[in-house]
């Protein structure tokens, strides 16, 4: 069965072999090779606020409500201890200096990261999946939560961030006097094979994803009392589907 850790929340992949490859760079170090792969739409790299670029507009664009600690993986270096966030809305990752300001990372250079809520307690792993795009084109550069990957799957969550305009004119108001970020998430199931599937959690959707072994699964599921409609239990599914 393959090494699965499994967080409240999203779940976490280890990359060990990866981090053991390379030493990572902290400090003033990392911030310097930082700079290199800053994002080339943003010509000053330094984000003015954190918070002022959405100024009247409810909810976050951000992953997490507040800073985390975390790792980025870029080529063959890594940066860990790092203190940033995943704009979900931009597709792009800030990160603070030590001075305090933040900088952008365009997305394009970074194979992949690691996020911690600002408590410690939560970790998230980020990566590009380019499979993705045969559900829709947009999501081949987007970075979701992988949440298992094995040799023949792999399941991911991918967070969205939209805006739901004001809405205070006209007769039929609503009654919205301000913009508001509204947050989601949809579930990707890559392969087996060379399927790619937007899926929805349950039971029968999971027996359906892996019908060519689906009473073994559906047996493991009884005998384990898992729960298919949850993240924690499509994962240990697809754990126990990659030993068959």
């Amino acid at each position: 069965m393959k090494k699965l850790l499994l967080l409240t929340g999203f779940g976490l992949l280890s990359y060990a072999a990866l981090a053991q490859s390379s030493r990572p760079l902290q400090g003033a170090r990392a911030e310097q090779n930082l700079q290199a792969i800053g994002d080339p739409n943003n010509l000053t790299g330094v984000v003015q606020t954190y918070d002022n670029r959405y100024e009247g507009i409810k909810g976050s664009p951000y992953f997490l409500p507040q800073w985390g600690k975390g790792k980025i993986a870029a080529g063959k270096t890594i940066y860990d201890n790092i203190d940033m966030n995943y704009n979900v809305y931009e597709n792009n990752i800030i990160y603070r200096r030590k001075d305090g300001s933040p900088y952008i990372l365009g997305p394009d250079q970074i194979e992949y990261f690691e996020l911690q809520d600002s408590t410690g307690q939560r970790s998230y792993t980020f990566k590009r999946l380019p499979a993705l795009a045969a559900q829709d084109a947009k999501l081949a550069s987007q970075f979701g939560v992988v949440l298992f990957e094995g040799k023949v799957t792999s399941f991911i969550a991918m967070p969205e961030k939209s805006i739901l305009k004001a809405d205070y004119k006209g007769g039929y108001s609503s009654g919205r006097n301000y913009d508001e970020f509204l947050s989601g998430q949809s579930y990707y199931l890559v392969g087996p094979g060379s399927a790619v599937q937007k899926v929805k959690l349950s039971k029968r959707n999971l027996l359906k994803a892996l019908q060519d072994k689906d009473k073994q699964v559906e047996q493991y599921l009884k005998a384990e009392n898992i729960d298919a409609g949850t993240e924690q239990g499509w994962a240990k599914a697809l754990a126990f589907y990659e030993t068959l």
